[in-house]
């Protein structure tokens, strides 16, 4: 029951009971006043006039709630809309946020110093062996003030030392996270939270007059900027491996099919040469109303046996094309130097058969591949190779050595001159190589590289 009809009910109740009271009262000839009725009558009214008061109120309130209810849920929906509106407008301000980083790193043109990853750390040592100089110079650090503590100048320095020595610590803790942390896309932040550090370092020590050198700084930034161009030409090296398996992968996928559909129109051509043996046969033996229906079927015969003979020569021709094949570059830095390329050409189904081929037991170490280029006809693409870099032959004499002194960049130039889409890998991984040196430093006594004797 609803609260309007409760209080309904009542308001009938009380009405009710007022008049059963009057008729009994009038029954049992009780007499009362008119002025004791009217007080009555009036209090009654006033209770039906405060129930129906109430009422109203009721009607109010539940009106107020299924307004409320209905406005609530109008606000949930703007509300959702807007949260909405707020992700996208989000993800667009982080788009930016990350256009703006990459313009002030000029990470989109950056060229890098050096061409391969060795380079850079020995180029990151050189800077750690030039911050550990300035450090037992002790110039890594200055005091613009002299100092004297409780009149010894004495012990003055000593107490400058270890400000000196606190600020130093401070500074390279800092420097190194930065360092640690660098990342393709947060140069700029890096560098920048460096030189935030030697401020918020100067600042503290003003009164002592302490300072970081302006070189063991620069350093340091130096320091950064090889790490960042190291850190970015590995995952580009990755990236460019990555990519020259995917295109090996693709091509051995496609020997598979030219091989499949060889095997097929071989298939099918023994299958329609059988069924024409069989027809031919048939029809010597027919009866002379047939020989029209036989020959109708020899001739049906005699067509899939030269499609299927079509179909087999292309596949055949697809897989087994004499000039078809691969250009490849490749280098080996433990044998030869990180300056010399071979540039040859190999027909195999697997390329990669001529490469393991060439990392036998007559050199040190593996060849590593900068690229293979698929091509129609690769003993022209070679000659032109060859001929666009004779002056920059190792071997002047001997034309078979095919080895070069050129550059990884100018030989994609070419590459791309000639019409080729592909892209070479700037360095080689020479695992062999770099661990071999790493373990011929673990074992010098002073951590430089030893040669073999």
């Amino acid at each position: 029951m609803s609260v309007q009809e409760v209080i309904l009910s009542a308001i009938c109740i009380v009405l009710a009971a007022a008049l059963i009271a009057l008729v009994i009262a009038q029954r049992r000839g009780r007499k009362f006043a008119d002025e004791s009725r009217r007080q009555k009558v009036d209090r009654l009214q006033q209770e039906v006039q405060s129930l129906q008061k109430q009422l109203l109120s009721q009607d109010q309130i539940l009106a107020a709630e299924t307004e409320s209810k209905q406005r609530l849920h109008l606000l949930d929906v703007q509300v959702s809309e807007k949260i909405a509106e707020l992700e996208l407008l989000k993800k667009e301000l982080d788009l930016v946020d990350a256009a703006i980083e990459l313009k002030d790193s000029a990470f989109v043109r950056r060229e890098f110093t050096y061409e391969d990853p060795v380079s850079y750390q020995l180029a990151i040592e050189s800077c750690e062996e030039q911050m550990a100089g300035l450090i037992k110079a002790d110039l890594a650090t200055k005091c613009l003030k002299s100092w004297e503590f409780d009149g010894s100048i004495k012990r003055g320095e000593a107490m400058i030392k270890k400000l000196r020595r606190l600020a130093l610590r401070t500074f390279n803790a800092d420097a190194d996270a930065a360092i640690g942390n660098v990342r393709w896309n947060n140069y700029a932040a890096m560098e920048s939270r460096i030189k935030k550090s030697e401020e918020t370092i100067e600042k503290t020590l003003e009164q002592w007059g302490i300072i970081v050198s302006d070189d063991y700084r620069d350093l340091k930034i130096e320091e950064l900027r090889l790490t960042y161009e190291q850190v970015e030409l590995k995952k580009r090296i990755r990236d460019e491996q990555q990519a020259l398996r995917e295109q090996q992968r693709e091509e051995e996928r496609v020997r598979r099919e030219a091989e499949t559909a060889e095997r097929d129109a071989a298939r099918e051509e023994k299958r329609a040469l059988l069924a024409l043996q069989k027809a031919r046969e048939e029809l010597s033996e027919s009866h002379v109303s047939d020989i029209s229906r036989h020959q109708e079927r020899i001739r049906e015969l005699e067509a899939q046996v030269a499609e299927a003979e079509q179909k087999r020569q292309r596949a055949l021709s697809m897989a087994e094309q004499t000039r078809r094949g691969h250009v490849y570059i490749a280098s080996n830095i433990g044998s030869f130097g990180d300056s010399v390329l071979k540039i040859g050409m190999t027909r195999r189904l697997d390329p990669m058969d001529r490469i393991w081929e060439l990392s036998d037991a007559s050199v040190p170490f593996d060849f590593d591949v900068h690229g293979l280029i698929a091509t129609e006809d690769a003993p022209a693409l070679e000659a032109q190779l060859h001929e666009r870099f004779a002056i920059h032959r190792v071997n002047l004499v001997n034309l078979r050595k095919e080895f070069f002194e050129v550059s990884i960049t100018d030989l994609q130039k070419v590459v791309s001159e000639l019409g080729f889409d592909v892209r070479l890998t700037l360095a080689a991984e020479a695992r062999e190589v770099h661990e071999s040196l790493a373990i011929r430093r673990s074992k010098s006594p002073n951590g430089l590289d030893v040669g073999a004797s």
